[in-house]
């Protein structure tokens, strides 16, 4: 069930609600009124460079545990022991907050990739995107097909912004987010779809540590005069 965090009204118009919910094997998902905003999110766990997974969010269901404040705490364990992640999501005034810790218990280092949230890019890609303050490229074309991940990557940094005719969205962290277009990407999750993936990747996580990772996402919906939002 998703968790409303914000249904407001206004003199001559009315700001959409805006839901939170996490399910297994998708992950995240947000919705302003209607419109699915974010559709998913992940984590791995793998051999640097590539050469193996050791774990993926998408192998197993997840514990889900809902708190009385409208908080989500997800639970994901591999059935070797090797890893433990705890999440949780917390609604604000105008959106959510959120921290996820990761455990490696392997004998040698990982590295780590944490998609905080796979973002629907005609939401957006009518307006502009901010990276610490800098003017990314134009989002409303889509990074060529057979594109690297590099290549199709907007920028990173601690503050992402997106300004778009529907809604102003901001993602602060402690950690670089990285924003990346996913549209035409040759990858499972990305195939027939419309895309913007938003996260951290090649984190490298020592022999029995522990990494954490915070953001906060503030969504401020443009006021529609006149009309409601189921």
């Amino acid at each position: 069930m998703l968790v409303a965090l914000l249904a407001g009204g206004v003199i001559g118009g009315t700001q959409p609600e805006i839901r939170f919910d996490y399910a297994p094997f998708r992950g995240l998902e947000v919705k302003i009124g209607d419109t699915v905003l974010i559709e998913g999110s992940s984590f791995q766990y793998y051999e640097k460079g590539w050469k193996q997974g050791y774990f993926s969010s998408a192998w197993k269901p997840v514990d889900i545990f809902r708190g009385g404040d409208g908080s989500i705490t997800v639970i994901t364990n591999s059935d070797d022991g090797r890893v433990a992640n705890r999440q949780v999501f917390t609604p604000t005034e105008k959106g959510f907050k959120a921290w996820a810790e990761f455990r490696w218990r392997g004998d040698k280092p990982a590295m780590l990739e944490y998609a905080i949230g796979r973002l629907w890019a005609p939401f957006v890609d009518q307006g502009s995107l901010t990276i610490d303050g800098s003017r990314a490229p134009m989002l409303d074309k889509p990074i060529r097909a057979g594109s690297t991940f590099e290549q199709r990557l907007f920028g990173s940094g601690n503050l992402i912004v997106f300004n778009a005719p529907a809604a102003t969205i901001t993602i602060s962290g402690q950690q670089s987010i990285g924003v990346m277009d996913a549209r035409n990407y040759s990858i499972e999750w990305a195939e027939g779809k419309e895309l913007l993936w938003l996260g951290l990747t090649d984190q490298e996580i020592q022999p029995q540590s522990v990494v954490r990772f915070d953001f906060d996402v503030i969504i401020e919906p443009t006021l529609t005069p006149g009309r409601g939002t189921e």
